[in-house]
């Protein structure tokens, strides 16, 4: 999987926006959320992103490591193998049934064929939310 740091937010919406006008439908997306509260966030954040990076590098898609610590995994095909891969570093992940797994409060499943617009909305709240003010607001990013 590729990661990208720099802009992260901003490149994830336009990711989303991307697939939206395409067809949703192979998407998946785990999103690893990491509260800007926690005192070690940004050690906490370096850290799951490297080892996901690791898990996950011969896989297709995407690590989106947002400027607040969230990670974001978008990808195309089925979600429990790569479930699988994340449960052998992250306790979270070894559940032998996804319900077990969506219930963790820091993390966040997507099948964007059914729930594209919910995640769309995310990425575009946290697109707007980094976006820099010194630009102005002609510059905001259009939500569609």
């Amino acid at each position: 999987m590729k990661t990208l740091k720099n802009n992260a937010a901003s490149m994830l919406y336009e990711k989303a926006k991307s697939i939206g006008k395409e067809r949703p439908d192979s998407w998946r997306c785990i999103h690893l959320k990491c509260p800007s509260t926690e005192q070690n966030q940004p050690l906490r954040s370096s850290f799951v992103l490297r080892i996901a990076s690791d898990l996950l590098a011969d896989e297709d898609g995407y690590i989106y490591h947002c400027s607040d610590g969230d990670i974001f995994i978008l990808f195309q095909g089925a979600l429990m193998p790569i479930l699988r891969k994340l449960g052998g570093k992250f306790d979270d992940f070894r559940h032998e049934r996804l319900d077990n797994v969506m219930e963790q409060e820091h993390i966040g499943i997507f099948d964007l064929r059914m729930q594209w617009p919910d995640f769309y909305e995310i990425c575009y709240n946290k697109a707007l939310k980094n976006f820099p003010a010194t630009q102005g607001t002609k510059a905001l990013p259009a939500h569609s």
